[in-house]
C-alpha cells in the first residue's frame, strides 16, 4: 500500500473519487445516507483488514471511528467499551517492554494465526469459538454427556495434548499427511462465482432503485417511504461524534445515553409504537407475546383484540408498507381459448405503450431515429399498419390522479365502438382485469398476452377455483355488498360497512356473524393451540379494514373515472408522497404499553416488574432497555450452526480442514 500510495496516478483518482462523494453528498439527505452506509462498509473492511494482516494502528484507527457509530445507533455498552479499550491501548507502550512491544504493533502479534499465510489473522474471540469451543460441542466433547464437573474438565483438557501427538503417530504410521492449500478460500471458482451472481443480483436492483436522488429529506428508494424533519440518519456520524464528546471527562459508570439521542430512523415511522412518550421501533411478535402473556382472562383478551397488537396491521402491511401480491396469480384462474377457435380477421389492435417498451431491445449506439423504426417495424409486422399504440407518462406531483391501465382500456372500448373486434396487447393483469368490469356486453374485446417467444393471442374465461371467485360464485348476496364501491356517491360509512362484511366473507365467519373483531378472537383463539402463531394470519381489527376499504373504493372510482381527493379515502400526503393511512387507532391500550416495561434504574432485581411477570426485559423497557441488566436476554453463540457472518471469518480454519 505504501508504494501504491506514492504512485501519482493512484492519487488523482483517489482526489476524483472524493470530490465526486462530495458532489453526491450535496444531493440531498438520500444520496448522503447512502454515501454513509458505504463509508460504514469501507470502515468494516478495513478493520477487517487490519485484523487479518496484523495492522495494529489502523485496528486502533477503526476503533476510534466505529465510536460515533455506536452512540448514533444506541449501542452504549460498545460504545464505553471501546471508548474505554482506545484508552487502555494507547497507554500499552508503557506497560510492555520495548521488544514486546514492538512485535506487537509492528510484527502482527495482537492478532492470532493459525497458518503462516498472508491474510490469516483472526480475532481472538473467533478463535476460541473455532478451536476449544468446537471441540467442546462436538462430538468427544464435554457438552455430549460428560457432563461440566471440574474433574471433567480436567482431565479432558490434560488429555488434549496427548490426543495431538496420538494424531501425530498415526499420521506417519499410515504415511500421510495434512497439508495446507497455498490458495485462500475466497479464491476457489466456487467462492468466485457465488461472488459474481450476488453482485449481478445487486447491479440490477439498483439500476431500477438509484440511490442518489436529489431530494429534500430522507426516502426508502425501495418504496417511496418519505421520512419527516425527524429523521436524521444520515448525520449519524455528527450525531454520535457530539455524543462522544459529551463522554469526555466522566467515570464509565456514570455514562448514560438517552434514547431521544439517538439517530431517528425511517424504520422508526413506519412501525414505531408510542410508549411512555417516546416513539419505539419494536418486533410486533415481542409486543403481541407480551400482551397475550398477561391478559388475565378471554373476556380481556377479547377487548385486546380490538387493537392490532402491532405497530401496524399485519394482514395488510409488513415494514416495507402495503403488502405486495402476486397479480400475475390472477391468470391461474382464467383459462385462454385456443387461437384456432376465435376469429379475428380485421380486428383493430390497441397496445400498451409500456409493454411495446420491453418488447423491442434496443441496439448499442443507435440514434434516436434507428430506435423509432425498430418499434415500428415490430408493430407493423405483428399488428398492422393501423394499430393504436398508448404511452402514458407521470408529472413529477405524486398526488396526480392519472392512470396509464385506466387510459389503455377506455381508449380500447372507444375503439370498440366503432370497430366489430378490437383486441387489447398487453402484460399487466390489471388490464385484463379492468376489461372485465367495464366492457359492455354486446362488444367484442379480446386481451392479448404475449408470452416470452411465439406471439400468441388469448381470450380467457374464470375457472372459479381461487377463493374469491369461490365466494363471488356461492355468496350471490356478495354481490350487492360489493356493488356499493361501484356508486360514485356512497358514504364513508356505507363503504367501511360493506368492507367490513367483505372481510368477514374472506375469513370465514358464519353468516350470523358481524363483528370482524369478534371474529378475530375466534380464530386467534383455533390458532392457540399451535406451536407457532402467524399472526399476519389473523384477520385485521375494524379500524384497519375501514381505511383499506376507503382506498379500495378510491381505485375503483378511479377505475371508473370518478376523481375524488385521496386524502379523504385512506391515504396521507406527506414529502410530497401520498402513504397509505393504516389505522387511526393505537396499536394497544395505553394501560397495557405502559405495564408490559419496567422502569428499574439499577440492576431490574427481584422487584423488577418484567423479572415479576416471567418476562425478560426487552427495548421498551425504560431505563435498561433490555440490553446492560440482571433480566436481559443471554445470548448464545452455537459455534456449530452455519451463519453468513461466519462464513466470511472462516477461511483460515476451512484450510486447516482440507
Amino acid at each position: 500500500m505504501e508504494v501504491v500510495n506514492l504512485d501519482p496516478n493512484f492519487n488523482l483518482m483517489t482526489n476524483k473519487f472524493i470530490t465526486e462523494i462530495n458532489s453526491i453528498k450535496n444531493l440531498g439527505p438520500t444520496a448522503e445516507l447512502w454515501v454513509q452506509y458505504f463509508e460504514m462498509v469501507t470502515l468494516m473492511k478495513k478493520f477487517i483488514q487490519a485484523e487479518r494482516l496484523g495492522d495494529w494502528y489502523l485496528h486502533l484507527s477503526c476503533c476510534r471511528e466505529m465510536l460515533p457509530y455506536f452512540q448514533a445507533s444506541g449501542h452504549i455498552p460498545y460504545a464505553k467499551a471501546t471508548y474505554l479499550y482506545l484508552q487502555e491501548m494507547l497507554t500499552l507502550e508503557q506497560k510492555m517492554n520495548a521488544d514486546e512491544y514492538s512485535k506487537f504493533v509492528t510484527k502482527g502479534y495482537f492478532t492470532i494465526c493459525r497458518t503462516d499465510k498472508t491474510w490469516s489473522g483472526l480475532w481472538t474471540d473467533m478463535t476460541i469459538e473455532q478451536t476449544l469451543m468446537r471441540t467442546m460441542k462436538t462430538v468427544g466433547g464435554l457438552t455430549h454427556g460428560r457432563g461440566m464437573t471440574d474433574s471433567v474438565k480436567t482431565k479432558w483438557i490434560l488429555g488434549m495434548p496427548v490426543l495431538n501427538n496420538i494424531c501425530t503417530n498415526i499420521e506417519k504410521f499410515v504415511n500421510l499427511t495434512s497439508n495446507v492449500s497455498e490458495q485462500h478460500v475466497e479464491l476457489r471458482d466456487s467462492r468466485i462465482s457465488r461472488d459474481d451472481s450476488d453482485v449481478e443480483k445487486i447491479s440490477q436492483w439498483f439500476s431500477f432503485n438509484y440511490p442518489f436522488q436529489n431530494t429534500n429529506c430522507v426516502m426508502s428508494i425501495a418504496s417511496g417511504i418519505s421520512g419527516d424533519d425527524n429523521v436524521n440518519c444520515h448525520k449519524a456520524y455528527e450525531v454520535g461524534l457530539d455524543l462522544v464528546n459529551s463522554m469526555v471527562g466522566n467515570n464509565f459508570h456514570d455514562i448514560k445515553l438517552k434514547r431521544s439521542s439517538k439517530v431517528t430512523t425511517l424504520a422508526s415511522i413506519t412501525s414505531g409504537v408510542k410508549i411512555n412518550e417516546e416513539i419505539i421501533k419494536i418486533n410486533p411478535l415481542l409486543l403481541f407475546q407480551r400482551i397475550a402473556i398477561l391478559k388475565k382472562n378471554d373476556v380481556e383478551l377479547l377487548s385486546y383484540l380490538q387493537f392490532e397488537l402491532a405497530p401496524f396491521p399485519l394482514a395488510l402491511f409488513d415494514e416495507q408498507g402495503l403488502r405486495k401480491t402476486k397479480k400475475s396469480a390472477l391468470y391461474d384462474i382464467l383459462q385462454p381459448i385456443p387461437l384456432e377457435n376465435i376469429n379475428i380477421t380485421n380486428g383493430k389492435y390497441v397496445i400498451d405503450g409500456g409493454f411495446l417498451l420491453h418488447r423491442v431491445v434496443w441496439q448499442m449506439n443507435q440514434t434516436f431515429e434507428l430506435i423509432c423504426e425498430s418499434y415500428i417495424t415490430y408493430v407493423e409486422k405483428h399488428f398492422g399498419n393501423d394499430a393504436i399504440v398508448v404511452f402514458d407518462g407521470y408529472e413529477n406531483n405524486a398526488k396526480t390522479n392519472d392512470d396509464a391501465d385506466t387510459l389503455i382500456v377506455s381508449t380500447e372500448i372507444n375503439v370498440s365502438s366503432y370497430h366489430l373486434k378490437t383486441i387489447l396487447v398487453g402484460e399487466d393483469i390489471d388490464l385484463l382485469v379492468l376489461l372485465i368490469a367495464l366492457t359492455p356486453r354486446e362488444n367484442n374485446i379480446y386481451f392479448l398476452k404475449p408470452s416470452s417467444g411465439k406471439i400468441e393471442k388469448k381470450i380467457f374465461i374464470p375457472k372459479r377455483e381461487k377463493k374469491c371467485v369461490q365466494i363471488l360464485d356461492k355468496q350471490k348476496d356478495i354481490n350487492s355488498i360489493v356493488s356499493i364501491f361501484n356508486n360514485p356517491n356512497s358514504s364513508h360509512e356505507e363503504i367501511a360497512t360493506n368492507g367490513v362484511k367483505c372481510f368477514l366473507y374472506l375469513y370465514g365467519a358464519s353468516e350470523n356473524e358481524m363483528s370482524l373483531n369478534q371474529q378475530r378472537y375466534k380464530l386467534f383463539t383455533k390458532c392457540a393451540t399451535k406451536n407457532k402463531i402467524n399472526l399476519a394470519s389473523l384477520p385485521p381489527t375494524e379500524e384497519a379494514v375501514r381505511q383499506h376499504s376507503y382506498r379500495v373504493y378510491l381505485q375503483v372510482q378511479l377505475w371508473l373515472g370518478h376523481i375524488k381527493n385521496p386524502e379523504d379515502w385512506g391515504w396521507t400526503f406527506q414529502n410530497n408522497i401520498l402513504l397509505p393511512v393504516t389505522t387511526l387507532k393505537a396499536p394497544a391500550p395505553d394501560q397495557l404499553l405502559k405495564c408490559i416495561s419496567c422502569s428499574c434504574k439499577k440492576g431490574c432485581g427481584k422487584n423488577c416488574g418484567c423479572r415479576k411477570a416471567g418476562l425478560k426485559c426487552s427495548i421498551i423497557c425504560g431505563h435498561c432497555k433490555g440490553q446492560w441488566c440482571t433480566n436481559s436476554i443471554e445470548i448464545e453463540v452455537d459455534c456449530t450452526e452455519d451463519c453468513t457472518l461466519s462464513e466470511l471469518f472462516d477461511g483460515i480454519a476451512e484450510d486447516e480442514e482440507e
